[in-house]
């Protein structure tokens, strides 16, 4: 029915940016990329310097694998809105997969610069300094995440992980416990089962078998 309706709209009008760009978004986020760049195409004929199409167009060529490309439409999108902080992080997590962490934490630290509420940016920033042995400011900024919001499973899970490397394991093993509840309430089962795994790992390592067997199970 939604597609039916963004195709009416379309057919309704034709000049308006919205319906373009929210047809791209939607079809994005079905995986439909040829259409959804087809959309952008269209959105971008009527309004070229649109910092949050250039940021879609960007996350769009992220999924089909084109890194290349998908850097340029989030520099893009930087210059349009240099307050915005996600472009930057997304180009901190190009060049994150691509290993290179200490460029990406230039972005990342940027992203939190411009935009010092997007707590993804945090939370990537302290798996960058995890990679480049900085442990101390991984934590503290995965906990700067988690401050900013706290219901977000992922955070918590990174939290345990980053702890349980410094020997926390106190620490970590409450962090798992937060992330398990965090997972539930979201509904995510497929990240509880990678958390209680990981969980797992950390009694088995200080010798609580019998804990460790039973979060494995």
């Amino acid at each position: 029915a939604s597609v039916e309706l963004s195709d009416q709209l379309k057919l309704l009008y034709p000049e308006k940016f919205i319906v373009w760009f929210m047809d791209g978004v939607a079809k994005r986020h079905l995986s439909e990329l040829n259409g959804a760049f087809d959309s952008f195409a269209m959105a971008i004929q009527i309004n070229p310097d649109h910092s949050e199409l250039h940021f879609e167009i960007g996350r769009a060529l992220e999924e089909k694998g084109d890194n290349k490309n998908a850097f340029k439409s989030y520099h893009r999108a930087k210059i349009l809105d240099p307050n915005d902080g996600r472009p930057e992080n997304a180009i901190g997590l190009l060049y994150q997969k691509a290993e290179k962490h200490e460029t990406a934490l230039d972005y990342y630290l940027e992203a939190i610069d411009v935009n010092p509420k997007l707590a993804d940016s945090y939370n990537n920033a302290a798996l960058a300094y995890n990679e480049v042995l900085e442990y101390e400011l991984s934590s503290e900024l995965v906990q700067k995440a988690i401050d900013l919001d706290p219901e977000i499973p992922q955070y918590h899970y990174n939290s345990a992980f980053i702890e349980s490397l410094q020997g926390n394991t106190k620490k970590a093993l409450a962090m798992h416990e937060e992330a398990m509840k965090r997972s539930d309430a979201a509904g995510m089962p497929d990240l509880k089962e990678k958390f209680s795994f990981n969980e797992a790992l950390i009694r088995l390592s200080i010798g609580q078998i019998k804990k460790g067997w039973a979060a494995y199970h």
